[in-house]
């Protein structure tokens, strides 16, 4: 491989240019952030919030949840206490977003990801917010993850904050 005027050779130092530290909370572009930092993924209240009760709510988003080995690119079982739906767990099939958390019959939560379908007809709890997404899609099976409601503009304000930490390190 050639980089530069002449091919590399073992001992080559390749420098590169310093990147500004990522913004607190940010997971971009970085492969253990969740791990590391033991931080929560941040997450709205789904379309179909209301089909749980406050109680249902509040302990989805207070429980260590194990991500279980049933999980791929298509979507993440979740594994930990059973969710009760106080209003059935079947809707009219309607759009999954990325990030979308499905509640079905068996009542463990499913984290829809980049290869999950258009459609479906399960209860939506939550939505992982979109600057968090790369962090829930590199957490491996076994590994234990916790949610943290935010609102519509802490998740705007999240988004700001890593636009504005990539440009500063393209720039670098």
């Amino acid at each position: 491989m050639t980089i530069g005027p002449k091919p590399l050779a073992a001992g080559d130092r390749i420098v590169l240019a310093a990147v500004p530290p990522a913004p607190h909370g940010s997971h971009a572009l970085s492969t253990s952030w969740m791990t590391a930092q033991g931080g929560p993924i941040r997450v709205m209240l789904g379309p179909q919030a209301d089909y749980f009760s406050s109680e249902t709510l509040q302990s989805f988003l207070s429980i260590e949840w194990r991500v279980g080995a049933r999980s791929d690119r298509m979507a993440y079982a979740l594994e930990g206490p059973p969710l009760s739906h106080s209003r059935g767990h079947d809707i009219v099939s309607d759009g999954i977003p990325l990030g979308g958390i499905q509640v079905p019959g068996e009542r463990q939560p499913i984290v829809l990801l980049v290869d999950r379908q258009t459609t479906g007809g399960y209860t939506k709890i939550a939505t992982v917010i979109g600057v968090d997404i790369g962090a829930i899609g590199q957490t491996r099976p076994g590994h234990r993850i916790r949610f943290r409601r935010v609102t519509l503009a802490e998740a705007h304000a999240a988004r700001a904050a890593e636009v504005a930490w990539l440009a500063r390190a393209i720039d670098g």
